[in-house]
């Protein structure tokens, strides 16, 4: 269960991340680092629903059927008598999106940066 709230962490905190960490290692060279910090978190939010909104991943859609329906080898199908822990990853679909927006927000927050520099 871990796993899944590390993961939705990562998929919801992946702009902070990135604006934090490049505002800590440019803090001496702005003018208003405070600005450039809340701002560009701004920015590469909107970025990343942009990014998210276009290259969204694609499923396939999802299907409600009812456990009983569901056979041994079938998609979906649980052993419901299992005992042990079931660890999922949902990460792996979000994936391209967040390369995506990594390789766009860099060259965004290098950019950005240079409005703020001394």
């Amino acid at each position: 269960m871990t796993n899944l709230y590390l993961q939705f962490a990562l998929l919801l905190g992946l702009p902070a991340i990135y604006a934090g960490g490049f505002t800590t290692l440019a803090w001496s060279s702005f003018n208003r680092p405070w600005l450039f910090a809340f701002l560009s978190v701004i920015l590469l939010y909107t970025l990343y629903f942009v990014v998210f909104y276009f290259f969204a991943p694609s499923s396939g859609g999802y299907t409600v059927v009812r456990a009983e329906q569901l056979q041994p080898g079938t998609p979906g199908y649980v052993n419901t008598t299992h005992t042990g822990r079931v660890v999922g990853s949902f990460i792996g679909e979000y994936m391209k999106s967040m390369l995506i927006f990594t390789v766009a927000a860099f060259p965004t927050l290098w950019l950005f940066a240079r409005l703020f520099r001394r």
